[in-house]
């Protein structure tokens, strides 16, 4: 969560302010289009592109950004940011996001024991909410892994070399991979065993939340009764995982190897230590006795933090029952859901959890991670767009993977990927798909489909599938075809 909820009335008089606000200082546009055979699909992506839209803004002191926040503060979340950075790459926000990363990225600090801060608001500057002073801030311990997992993302989505190059970049994700975890007793070889306190700069006192809550060994808010969350193990694993590959990227293989081996270290944690064998399910927290309590299956999927694909058809089979049958938790997680229900193949649960945010009479649907989230969800799970690392000199590289589930069409226009334009067409529920490159240069693209084929028909002619499975660990098959600018191909499943 990104800071503290208000009062019910309250929050909606915020909201209503945030967005006059917003519309009334940004002009942009995007050219982000979305077409359904399902009306109620269509009606969800046209409300969430105009309230996104809705929080973006320009010419303030901090310079380019977009609501990422508790509605009403004119701020933007560390968590929040990391979070909503896909669906603001397809909406033409690259820049954007960019700018409020390296924002974070410089606020880590000795003084903060190599914290940022939480929020930065419009003035550039931390919100009164979140930090009095270096030894009293909000602070959530995932974030800074959470970020360096963004900042790979938007390099991989964008192309934007300064994610790899920037210096502000750099010492933020060196920083992060030694100091902050030192300082935070964060090795995978301790932390089991830190304990929920650390860096307390003066006298305790309880009742300061910016003292209880710097260093907070989890995004759960709500309770204080553990020693740590499997969501910051989760993160950590998806950060050095990232980081590895950044320092590929770079050239540098000895820290690249260092850095996935201690992701791979936190993966074995999680699924050896944190997996309920009886209830199968991941816990959430490990208590100050050592006891494991509660279960916490989304961010551990969110992450893909785990491997063994018996755990990850269990916990997905706990998500789908919780998501069908329990009522919604806080906004915050609710927002994941259908992009980790999309990636582990449970089409029809996740498009419902999309039209469930995006209902009108939803309490807190205008906060902003929900709008962002059901774009990234619908380009990413739905469409299932993804973009494959750039290397110096490489041929632009998409895959897709429709989850269209029970929907018969669905199509996605104008979605901007590293110097590409491209529109993503699916048909008879997705084992039909048309890429055409709208604008850049010629570029690879990698059409799947689920289940197993022996060839696939690219415009009219045969061509051998490739074997491969979605994380989920189902089978599916792919080719690979290059389309020039201004071209198209379609392709389907014979």
């Amino acid at each position: 969560m990104a800071g503290h909820e208000r009062g019910g009335l309250h929050l909606c008089i915020l909201m209503a302010a945030a967005v006059a606000f917003a519309r009334s200082t940004y002009g942009g546009g995007s050219r982000l289009e979305f077409t359904s055979s399902s009306p109620e699909l269509t009606r969800a992506f046209s409300w969430a592109k105009q309230q996104a839209l809705a929080y973006v803004h320009d010419g303030d002191p901090v310079g380019r950004w977009y609501e990422a926040a508790l509605p009403g503060r004119a701020a933007f979340c560390m968590r929040d940011v990391s979070h909503q950075a896909i669906g603001a790459q397809a909406l033409g926000l690259a820049g954007y996001t960019r700018n409020m990363l390296l924002h974070f990225a410089a606020s880590i600090a000795s003084s903060r024991d190599w914290c940022g801060f939480w929020e930065i608001n419009r003035f550039n500057r931390p919100p009164p909410e979140d930090y009095r002073d270096d030894a009293h801030l909000w602070y959530c311990l995932p974030a800074n892994f959470d970020l360096v997992d963004a900042c790979y993302r938007m390099y991989r989505w964008s192309g934007d070399s300064s994610y790899l190059k920037d210096a502000g970049f750099r010492d933020f994700y060196r920083h992060t991979a030694s100091d902050y975890l030192a300082r935070w007793q964060l090795d995978p070889s301790r932390i089991m065993f830190r304990p929920r306190l650390l860096n307390i700069h003066e006298p305790f006192r309880p009742q300061d939340i910016l003292q209880m809550y710097r260093g907070n060994p989890s995004y759960e808010e709500a309770r204080r009764d553990f020693v740590l969350g499997v969501d910051l193990l989760a993160a950590e694993h998806a950060g050095f995982a990232s980081y590895a590959r950044i320092l590929d990227a770079c050239g540098e293989e000895r820290s690249s190897r260092a850095a996935q081996m201690r992701a791979e270290a936190l993966r074995r944690l999680i699924e050896s230590r944190w997996w309920d064998p009886g209830a199968r399910r991941f816990h959430a927290f490990l208590t100050s006795s050592g006891a494991f309590a509660g279960y916490d299956d989304v961010n551990v999927l969110y992450w893909r933090a785990v491997g063994e694909r018996s755990e990850i058809a269990a916990a997905v089979k706990s998500l789908e029952r919780r998501a069908r049958q329990e009522p919604p938790p806080n906004i915050e997680v609710q927002s994941h859901f259908a992009e980790v229900l999309y990636n582990y193949g449970v089409s029809d649960a996740a498009t419902m959890q999309i039209l469930d945010l995006a209902r009108p009479n939803h309490p807190r649907r205008e906060y902003p991670e929900v709008s962002y989230s059901v774009i990234g969800a619908i380009v990413t799970g739905l469409i299932g767009v993804d973009a494959v690392e750039p290397s110096l000199g490489s041929t632009p590289e998409v895959t897709t993977l429709p989850m269209l589930g029970g929907i018969h069409s669905a199509g996605i226009r104008h979605l901007p990927v590293r110097g590409n334009v491209i529109s993503v067409e699916h048909w008879h529920g997705g084992s039909r798909t048309r890429l055409t490159n709208e604008a850049g240069p010629a570029l690879l693209w990698r059409p799947s489909f689920r289940g197993a084929c022996r060839a696939i028909l690219v415009n009219g002619r045969r061509m051998v599938a490739h074997p491969g499975s979605d994380p989920a660990g189902a089978r599916t098959c792919s080719t690979d075809i290059l389309v020039p600018n201004r071209g198209f191909a379609e392709a389907s499943v014979l």
